[in-house]
């Protein structure tokens, strides 16, 4: 009974906090499209025989490495450092899966959705320390999964829709306008705490 009004006390109490929340329920708009970069490239004509496959490697080891680089980015830049890093690379891979004109495109576009997929997971991890002081820490998470997952669960249903509708162009355009947001919203300074 004391939990939903305790985690609606803390986005009330602490607006730089609220601010992080919403943005990162927002990126979940965009995030929806990460599966469909697979399949993107999966379409090219001209990608040679088992190009997927290597695609799958590039991004098992795009993703250990940016790990790291958004780690080191949020230790000395902070949670929405992290966030607008991936969402601007959410963003420029979006970009690339609407134009590229060849398949070697793909080894960047990899290298991008890595930095956006583990950039918002971590932002995520270190918000609730950050945010929370490492006062009731668990509970911040809570309530960054808790406000994120109905637009998780929403967009991902939407995009479904949106890719058999319309085709994958407007799952990356609609992933591009949204991360492009995202990136500009959580740029901005943090709102003082109350």
């Amino acid at each position: 009974r004391e939990l939903l009004p305790l985690m609606a006390g803390l986005l009330r109490g602490d607006r730089a906090f609220a601010g992080y929340v919403a943005v990162k329920a927002l990126v979940g708009a965009a995030e929806f499209s990460i599966p469909y970069f697979i399949v993107r490239v999966g379409a090219l004509d001209d990608a040679p025989a088992g190009f997927v496959g290597t695609m799958t490697t590039v991004l098992l080891v795009s993703n250990m490495l940016a790990g790291k680089v958004m780690g080191w980015l949020g230790d000395r830049r902070g949670p929405r450092s992290i966030l607008t890093a991936a969402c601007a690379s959410g963003a420029a891979a979006a970009a690339i899966a609407l134009w590229m004109p060849n398949y070697l495109w793909g080894f960047p576009m990899f290298v991008l959705v890595s930095l956006a997929s583990q950039g918002v997971y971590l932002s995520g991890s270190l918000a609730a320390i950050g945010y929370s002081h490492r006062v009731r820490t668990p509970l911040y998470s809570s309530v960054i999964g808790l406000v994120s997952s109905p637009v998780y669960i929403a967009a991902s249903l939407l995009g479904g829709l949106l890719s058999k509708q319309i085709g994958l162009r407007a799952v990356f355009a609609a992933a591009l306008a949204v991360y492009a947001l995202c990136a500009v919203l959580s740029a901005l300074p943090d709102r003082p705490r109350e």
